[in-house]
């Protein structure tokens, strides 16, 4: 979306009575610096760079060690909420390192997951 619309939306929401849209764009917004909070934490992006131009120096990872996250982060309960025993910095460089490990070796990525 441009701009524009983004200001409109906002116009419209201030002027809301139940300001329900302000609050759901307040919360994204504070989302947003957030995740940058976090990203600038484990050594990415600088001051004044954007949430999306910060998000863009994290390198990307294979689909291998993306399944191993989303598989071995989860917790047994319905709701998903990763469970890491360490940082999430560290688990994902162990994950890496695993992924890199798995590749030398040609291990296929169904070994990796549950039945």
């Amino acid at each position: 979306m441009n701009p524009r619309h983004y200001r409109d939306m906002i116009i419209r929401a201030v002027a809301e009575p139940d300001g329900e849209t302000l609050d759901l764009i307040v919360s994204h917004v504070i989302d947003a610096e957030r995740a940058k909070q976090i990203l600038r934490a484990n050594g990415y992006g600088m001051t004044g760079l954007s949430a999306s131009a910060t998000a863009a120096l994290v390198p990307a990872i294979s689909t291998r060690t993306r399944a191993v996250i989303q598989h071995a982060g989860r917790a047994s309960d319905t709701a998903g909420v990763p469970q890491f025993a360490a940082t999430d910095g560290a688990f994902v460089q162990a994950v890496r390192e695993w992924d890199a490990l798995c590749a030398a070796q040609a291990v296929p990525l169904s070994l990796l997951q549950n039945p």
